[in-house]
């Protein structure tokens, strides 16, 4: 994850009241404070600091077992062998 302070004001110094990232951006993983492994991320973090509404792609679904290029949509999140049911809950 980046510094997106800096990114965030801009946009909001601009008029802009919404972002649209990718899932993926807007999660982060940590086995260690979630039961899931999943928290905010900085982008996620700072977005919500600068008072932007954030609209999150559509729930990307991959079959199980995908591995390296394959996990563009869960990249943030491949180390946690998230089922359905889990990736549900993200939602």
């Amino acid at each position: 994850d980046g510094d997106y302070r800096e990114w965030h004001q801009m946009l909001v110094d601009n008029g802009v009241k919404i972002v649209a990232p990718a899932l993926w951006m807007l999660v982060t993983s940590d086995a260690t404070t979630s039961e899931l492994g999943i928290l905010p991320s900085d982008y996620a973090s700072s977005a919500q600091e600068h008072g932007l509404d954030i609209i999150a792609w559509t729930l990307e679904r991959s079959p199980p077992g995908l591995t390296g290029d394959d996990v563009w949509y869960w990249q943030s999140l491949q180390d946690n062998d998230l089922n359905d049911g889990d990736k549900f809950a993200l939602l």
